[in-house]
Parts: structure tokens; sequence; C-alpha cells
């Protein structure tokens, strides 16, 4: 005969064993639920980030490849503010830069990201001028009518100079462009914003250190 002490430590023993199997399949259970809903949100969250980036797709001109134009010491910025004489409610802030292949070529990408526009404008005129003050008036678009392009003024939205605005006064985009001078003939010169009528709103002046507005 079996003494009982025996039977009850045998029976606690298969209770243990049971519990823990049970304990174990419901913790591997909690683990790949846990597992398939991380995926399920990091792939909503991708889906998210890509519409975010769809919606907001800079205006840039056609057909044009920017892997040539490398952001380094061929780059001139110009931190845009309030331009001379401006009265009115608009206040336009943000980043220009104009990035050259070399110190010697005429081609450049000229890029921005401003805020502070009107809540709507197309094609909006951007471009340089031949001031080198925002202290004053900027004067007229800056070319070299002697240079490869000819007498034709570059800065005219049928050659892509101008932005976009479709909403928030908010814009970014890039366009390349000649205008017959390298980098070292545009320093110093001003980056120049108008409204939708024309109205001059914005100026900065390119330099070489102002990365960082």
């Amino acid at each position: 005969r079996i003494p009982y002490e025996i039977i009850v430590c045998t029976s606690l023993k298969i209770l243990i064993q049971q519990g823990s199997r049970k304990l174990g399949r419901r913790m591997r259970s909690r683990r790949n639920k846990s597992t398939k809903s991380t995926k399920s949100y990091s792939s909503k969250s991708s889906y998210s980030k890509s519409s975010r980036m769809m919606m907001s797709r800079p205006h840039s001109s056609p057909s044009d490849s920017h892997d040539s134009y490398d952001d380094g010491v061929n780059t001139l910025y110009a931190c845009m503010g309030h331009y001379p004489g401006y009265k009115g409610p608009l206040r336009p802030r943000g980043t220009v830069s104009i990035r050259f292949e070399s110190a010697t070529s005429y081609d450049f990408l000229f890029s921005f990201h401003l805020s502070g526009l009107q809540e709507k404008c197309e094609k909006c005129g951007i471009h340089v001028h031949e001031g080198t003050s925002c202290r004053k008036e900027t004067g007229p678009h800056y070319w070299n009518t002697n240079g490869p392009k000819g007498p034709d003024d570059p800065w005219v939205s049928a050659m892509g100079a101008y932005y976009n605005v479709l909403m928030f006064g908010e814009s970014t985009g890039q366009f390349v462009l000649n205008d017959g001078y390298n980098i070292r003939e545009h320093r110093h010169h001003t980056v120049t914003i108008h409204s939708q009528d024309g109205t001059r709103i914005s100026c900065g002046v390119l330099r070489s250190n102002e990365r960082n507005c």
C-alpha cells in the first residue's frame, strides 16, 4: 500500500507541471500577438510617413538629375528675412541655397525651404538680384548678358525660377539654372522673393557661412 504522503506529493508535482505548461503556452501566445501588433504599427507608420512625403512633394525642374550637385564647398546660403520698405502682413522666413558642380561651373541647383508666405501662391518669383545688401532695394535680376545663355533673362517662370504655395504659407522646392555667373560671382548678391502680384516681400544675402539660419 502507497503511503498517503507520497500520493499527495505526486499529485502536487503533476498539478505544478500542468500549470507550468499552461503558463508557458499563454506567454508564447502573448509574445506572438505583441510581435504582430508591432509589425502592424510599423507598417502603418511607414505608410503615414510616405503619404506625408507625397503630399509635401517640392517643386522641381522636370527631367533634371541633381546627383552631381554635392552639398559642400561649392554652396552659398541665404537666410531670408524682411525686404527693405515692405510694410505688408507677410513675414517670410527660411533658407535658400545655390549649389554648383564646381568652382568654375555656371549651372547650379537652387533650393529653398520657406515659411511665412501667402496662403496660396502659384508660380511666384524667387530670384538672385544685382543688389548686395538687404538694407536697400535689390535692383534687377542678376545674370550675365554676355554669358553662355545669351542676353535673355533666365530668372523667369519658364526657366523654373518660381515657388508654389499650396497651403499654410510654406514652400519647399528646387530647380536648376544657369545665369552666366559662377559661385564666386554670386557671393554677396541678394535673393529676392516676390508675392503673387510681384511685390518684393523678402530678401537674403548669399554667403558661404550661413548654412543654419
